[in-house]
């Protein structure tokens, strides 16, 4: 049996599920550029429907973005014909499962503004509830990964991604592997994405994702988000905390492990009530979606024909994860 066959037979990994191209899908499927939660690290013990619940703040640049459970969507999909093209090199690509969307919270805007219900502070602090719908690993027990593992071998590689930008001519080492064809442009990824997209933008659209961005950044300079913050910085340093905006608390060192102590708890109920007292979200909210409806109006051919591209491939890989 040839050196090609035994590999067929007995891949020597298995490959997890996301590389920059199916993370760029999650990146701003609808994930906020906030730091607004110190620790993604959910806590350990499940919560009853109304603390998990992280819903109730909308964008107007929702409209032309993945939401997460549709980027995931799409992440099975591009993955499952990778997998396919990658056992034709004798490898295999691991496919993702379950969904990592915050309950009700299909963008992840939950937290753009930081901790905000009062339910959430009092019983996680600043960090993550549990989500009960995102198992803790994929089937194979990887997860998804940003990128090759540091043990995959050149070829696996190169079956995967394709040769690297500085060195377009490189080869399989494998003779047997040469035989097979020439290796796709990106790899066994990027024509999966290719076949998705069908000739559009792969993925999320790079004018939305700048769009959501650009307002999150401006906004905080706003006039009236800067009064709001001046408020809340008042009120903060009433209850004995000094922060100048309401981005500042989730960078505190007494926010630490993987559930909330006690300090940190305490803190973010502080932070709450503040931004209650303020008018925080509301204000910061609506100033934010001024600046996304003027940039969306300057923009609203190029997001129609993004709106378009995500329909379509959203279609193409519906088609292909029913198909299995």
């Amino acid at each position: 049996m040839g050196e090609f066959d035994s590999m067929a037979k007995n891949p020597a990994r298995t490959y997890s599920g996301a590389t920059a191209a199916i993370i760029a899908v999650l990146a701003l499927a609808g994930c906020s550029t906030s730091s607004g939660g110190a620790s993604d690290t959910a806590a350990k013990t499940a919560g009853d429907p109304a603390a998990n619940d992280t819903s109730g703040i909308s964008l107007p640049i929702d409209a032309y973005m993945f939401s997460i459970p549709q980027a995931e969507e799409l992440n099975r999909a591009q993955a499952m014909l990778a997998d396919t093209c990658m056992k034709k090199y004798g490898f295999d690509y691991e496919v993702p499962t379950g969904t990592k969307a915050p309950p009700g919270d299909p963008y992840a805007n939950g937290r753009r503004y930081g901790v905000v219900k009062p339910e959430l502070a009092r019983k996680y602090g600043y960090h993550m509830p549990p989500n009960p719908d995102a198992p803790a690993q994929n089937a194979a027990g990887g997860g998804l990964k940003s990128g090759p593992r540091a043990n995959h071998n050149s070829d696996e590689r190169l079956a995967m991604v394709g040769p690297p930008r500085d060195d377009p001519d490189q080869d399989f080492q494998n003779p047997e592997l040469r035989k097979i064809g020439v290796i796709p442009d990106g790899g066994c990824i990027g024509q999966a994405g290719r076949r998705l997209a069908q000739g559009k933008e792969y993925g999320r659209s790079r004018t939305a994702a700048e769009i959501r961005a650009k307002s999150y950044a401006e906004s905080q300079n706003a006039p009236a988000v800067l009064k709001v913050f001046k408020e809340w910085s008042a009120c903060m340093a009433g209850k004995g905390y000094t922060f100048n905006s309401p981005v500042d608390p989730p960078r505190s060192p007494v926010i630490k492990g993987d559930t909330a102590g006690a300090e940190e708890i305490q803190m973010a109920v502080a932070d709450v009530a503040c931004k209650e007292s303020a008018d925080v979200v509301k204000v910061w909210r609506d100033t934010e979606a001024a600046m996304q409806n003027k940039d969306i109006a300057a923009k609203q051919e190029q997001l129609n024909d993004a709106r378009a591209a995500r329909d379509q491939q959203l279609k193409a890989a519906a088609k292909i994860v029913a198909g299995g």
